[in-house]
């Protein structure tokens, strides 16, 4: 099995490269101008600390005023995500919303 990912391909200074092996430019619509920059991530069937983990590997990709909503099942997530916030000055805690057994964490990416 290679280690390459579906899709990936190796770098090889484009000594080997060819023009019909060119990747071609990405056809798929942008977001919208004034679109929502919310992402989501609904991780009430994992276990804890996960949807803290996915959420780091999430912000780690997004750009800065963009905003992460996590919807989780337990009540610890309060505090790890109060904490996530706290430690993480690139971060913002905009909002942690409750109902009934689901908890919705919204964090915004500053840079």
């Amino acid at each position: 099995m290679s280690r390459l990912s579906h899709g990936e391909r190796e770098f090889a200074s484009g000594a080997s490269e060819r023009p019909g092996n060119r990747p071609q430019p990405s056809t798929a619509p942008g977001p919208a101008p004034g679109a929502d920059n919310v992402r989501e991530i609904d991780a009430r069937p994992l276990a804890p600390p996960l949807p803290l983990v996915e959420a780091i590997r999430a912000l780690r990709r997004m750009r800065a005023g963009e905003e992460l909503r996590v919807i989780t099942g337990y009540h610890g997530s309060l505090a790890e995500f109060q904490a996530l916030a706290q430690h993480d000055t690139r971060l913002d805690l905009v909002s942690q919303d409750v109902a009934g057994e689901v908890f919705v964490h919204l964090l915004r990416k500053r840079r």
